[in-house]
């Protein structure tokens, strides 16, 4: 399996598990939920933007970084 074949299958994974945490949200708080899903679809439009970039300069995605910008960028968005 290739490096972005890769990157789409722990995306697609980690999707499953925000959809599992933003249904539970959603049944109390609703505008919250979609306000979460907003922020999650921009994040993954960026790590996918990054990964794009890194392979057309050559380098590997490193997936312990995915895991790092994915944690910062929740924390700044207050999850």
């Amino acid at each position: 399996m290739d490096e972005a074949a890769l990157v789409q299958r722990y995306l697609h994974r980690q999707f499953h598990q925000l959809v599992t945490q933003l249904h539970s949200i959603f049944d109390k708080h609703p505008a919250l939920a979609v306000r979460m899903v907003r922020n999650e679809v921009e994040l993954y439009e960026k790590l996918r933007r990054a990964v794009a970039l890194q392979q057309q300069l050559g380098e590997h995605c490193n997936f312990d970084e995915l895991e790092r910008r994915l944690r910062e960028n929740r924390i700044d968005d207050g999850w």
